[in-house]
């Protein structure tokens, strides 16, 4: 006699404790006064950078939490033009160890090239390997549990197409359980310096 197993009642469960605990799996980004959701499942980001450990963010509406290690990417189809600004609250949850986080806009999943930017907004690493051409160092000023607003005029660092919204945090210490964030109202507009 064959058994069959479904994974049905797992996805169920799954699909109804995320919903019992506020997650939706979506997250709403603004793009120019038209909401577009990015959703799980998350893709890597950039090569092997991910461990066994890595925990899936998690989206919940207008949110993104990230904790431990982990380099992922979202399908996000967006233009970014000369005077695009990124505006969103970020909150330091954890520090990473010797590591990195930063958020990225992307072409496609490799970090390498001309196509894409990653926005870091902290170090425990220092600058040490966040000087290549793709790295942006963000001035800011968080503390562990502070929310602060960023703004970032990702235009004068990239434009044309993105089809990824990228996250890295990069805990290389011993714990690669250490690191959290969250993201909240990722808001892309235009300066139109013009119209002043």
């Amino acid at each position: 006699m064959k058994v069959v197993h479904s994974a049905l009642p797992t996805l169920l469960y799954a699909g109804l404790f995320a919903a019992a605990n506020g997650q939706t799996n979506t997250t709403d980004i603004t793009t120019y006064g038209t909401t577009v959701q990015i959703s799980t499942p998350e893709v890597e980001y950039d090569q092997n950078q991910n461990h066994a450990e890595k925990e899936s963010p998690i989206l919940d509406g207008t949110s993104i939490e990230a904790n431990g290690n982990l380099w992922v990417a979202y399908p996000f189809v967006t233009e970014l033009y000369d005077d695009s600004i990124l505006t969103f609250n970020w909150t330091l949850t954890e520090d990473t160890e010797d590591g990195f986080q930063a958020l990225c806009l992307d072409a496609d999943t490799e970090l390498t090239g001309s196509d894409g930017k990653c926005f870091v907004l902290r170090s425990t690493q220092g600058m040490s390997g966040l000087t290549a051409a793709n790295w942006v160092i963000v001035p800011v000023m968080a503390s562990v549990g502070e929310t602060i607003e960023i703004t970032i005029p990702v235009g004068k660092f990239l434009t044309g197409t993105v089809n990824y919204l990228g996250l890295i945090q990069d805990s290389d210490g011993a714990d690669k359980g250490l690191g959290g964030m969250v993201f909240r109202d990722l808001v892309f507009s235009q300066h139109m310096s013009d119209a002043l």
